[in-house]
């Protein structure tokens, strides 16, 4: 009570003044930007290069890149940071700062950019962001299989069908139906030409094992395949039972590298404008034909025992490519049935 009581003193002290004074003669008013700059993306371009776009134009005054070891961003403007980076950055006065990297950052990696920047009053703002190591050697991937509906204790599932060898780090499944929620990042992850990824998308059973490395025979689960495994922390629904539009993005909101999408027939148009929207991305990359709800596969006998599923691997794809195929005839991890 006794902070409280003088506060309140002082307020009072100060509208008296006010009050007998008569005028506001010898009081100044500040007027002017005082709004300090937002860090609004953080954008890797390269092994070599990140940019950082702010709310306004902005000249950095002090910036140092690193590799970011058990560090939480709460705590990253303190944290001494590993193997240093050495880096250079634009001054221009401009929203967008780049980084330039002198040695390129490593894939799958962890790293923290942060520093002080200042808008054109000398307001500045000091920042801590964390990013992912570029992955410039992002296999050729097509969605290959798609289990909507979940069956306790079978899980929904995204199958992803590797064309070439390569490293999944930062690659993305994009869910319509969830819409930023419904985004899975791959980890850092090698794979052959050839092999298949199972991405479950529900994580309700004992045994389940991220299968990251060479050992592919580690996870348990109904619905755990002979191939690659992979679980989101999750118990909810996140993948539309009958009607979705699923991309493969190369990172967050980036290229579209493949997409899927179906629907009731029932339905005249998409039942929220995310679903166009979505599948306008891939019909911009060349990779699906329309973005009319009447351009998706017929997603009507969808169920908890069938999948709809690709009958081969052109690209790009269209409803026509992907069927709905016989009940109990669920393949993760291995060649699609041939049975509608």
């Amino acid at each position: 009570m006794r902070k409280i009581n003088a506060a309140v003193l002082i307020v009072c002290l100060v509208l008296s003044f006010c009050a007998c004074s008569g005028s506001p003669s010898g009081v100044s008013v500040l007027t002017g930007d005082f709004d300090t700059p937002v860090l609004q993306t953080l954008k890797c371009e390269s092994s070599r290069c990140i940019s950082l776009v702010f709310s306004e134009n902005v000249t950095g005054t002090s910036l140092e890149v690193g590799k970011a070891e058990n560090m939480q961003i709460e705590n990253a403007l303190m944290c001494s940071l590993s193997e240093k980076i050495d880096a250079e950055y634009s001054v221009n006065n401009s929203k967008e700062l780049e980084i330039r990297f002198l040695i390129p950052t490593q894939t799958g990696c962890t790293y923290i950019v942060r520093g002080t920047v200042k808008d054109a009053n000398n307001n500045s703002l000091t920042f801590a962001s964390l990013f992912t190591g570029y992955n410039d050697n992002v296999p050729e991937l097509i969605l290959s299989e798609v289990q909507t509906k979940y069956s306790n204790p079978k899980a929904e599932f995204v199958e992803v069908y590797a064309k070439t060898g390569g490293n999944l780090s930062g690659v993305c499944i994009f869910s319509a139906k969830d819409g930023a929620k419904g985004r899975y990042t791959f980890p850092s992850v090698e794979v052959s030409a050839g092999e298949y990824i199972v991405v479950h998308f529900r994580n309700t059973e004992a045994g389940i094992v991220n299968e990251t490395g060479a050992e592919l025979n580690l996870s348990g689960g109904a619905y755990s395949s002979s191939s690659r495994d992979l679980w989101l922390e999750n118990t909810g629904a996140r993948i539309g039972d009958k009607t979705d539009v699923i991309l493969l993005e190369k990172t967050a909101d980036g290229e579209v590298i493949d997409a899927v999408a179906f629907a009731e027939s029932s339905l005249e148009d998409w039942p929220k404008e995310i679903y166009k929207e979505t599948l306008e991305r891939a019909v911009k990359a060349g990779l699906w034909p329309g973005s009319s709800i009447k351009d998706a596969a017929i997603g009507d006998k969808l169920s908890a025992t069938r999948t709809i599923s690709r009958q081969n691997n052109s690209v790009p794809a269209d409803k026509d490519t992907w069927l709905v195929t016989a009940t109990n005839t669920a393949s993760p991890g291995m060649p699609n049935s041939d049975k509608i």
